[in-house]
């Protein structure tokens, strides 16, 4: 059984990845220097989160379903499904 949250101990991790998916991983900072971005570069692919772990997110819908990402009108929406179907017993 795996029990994954998003936290701090979930981010190397998430850069690990990225890296060895042979992304380059850089930040963006604003004028006083705090973090308020990562960005994730491969050849001319650019993926921008505001944490590591939604970056390695970014990159997996990108690389499951190319460039042509968003949803389309032929797909069904499941947006509202885990609003609809909450089970904290998980």
């Amino acid at each position: 059984m795996v029990r994954i949250a998003t936290a701090g101990n979930t981010e190397n991790p998430a850069l690990l990845v990225l890296k060895a998916k042979g992304y380059e991983v850089r930040v963006g900072l604003d004028e006083e220097g705090q973090i308020v971005s990562f960005w994730a570069r491969q050849n001319s692919n650019v993926f921008i989160a505001d944490s590591l772990v939604s970056l390695l997110g970014l990159v997996a819908l990108w690389e499951n379903r190319g460039d042509n990402w968003p949803t389309h009108d032929d797909e069904p929406d499941y947006y509202d499904q885990p609003f609809e179907e909450r089970d904290e017993t998980w």
